[in-house]
């Protein structure tokens, strides 16, 4: 038996994050609310909004996708640079849905950190592409703010 203060001691973080973090049948109150700011960031990402992007992402936030060519990327100056990309004027104007499927929400009993990993589907006219993300959020001063993103993409897209 360990001693007090020793339990994870021998355990990897990962095991220990999954000891301390749930998963619960259905969503308690602090997933949903974690899942609705997740659906914030990806609206204010639709929109080109980056001051609400800015304002859910930690300045010091890490991520990991296919657009960081496999490197860690910190800060937010990187997806800053894709916000102010000029839109093409000769691209026709289609109708974006964006939506989540398979969440799967976690919040640590304490409440000051949780994830949700999920399937990512965009529908552009007739064409469907599926991406599955992970997001790292950390709650400081009341709020939720994603601290890490990593995107993973099939390059598997459908049309109709």
């Amino acid at each position: 038996m360990l001693a007090a203060g020793r339990r994870f001691a021998s355990r990897t973080p990962l095991v220990q994050a999954a000891a301390i973090c749930r998963r619960a049948n259905g969503h308690t109150a602090a997933e949903k609310e974690l899942v609705d700011v997740n659906r914030a960031l990806l609206k204010a990402i639709g929109r080109g909004d980056f001051e609400a992007y800015n304002a859910l992402v930690a300045e010091e936030a890490t991520c990991i996708e296919p657009e960081t060519a496999g490197q860690i990327v910190a800060g937010n100056a990187f997806h800053k640079h894709y916000f102010d990309l000029p839109a093409d004027p000769n691209a026709p104007k289609v109708a974006k849905l964006t939506s989540m499927t398979d969440i799967n929400v976690r919040v640590c009993d304490a409440g000051k950190l949780g994830f949700l990993a999920y399937n990512r589907v965009t529908q552009a006219g007739l064409k469907t592409s599926v991406a599955q993300e992970t997001r790292i959020w950390e709650k400081r001063d009341g709020r939720w703010l994603q601290v890490h993103f990593h995107k993973s993409t099939t390059n598997s897209s459908f049309s109709g």
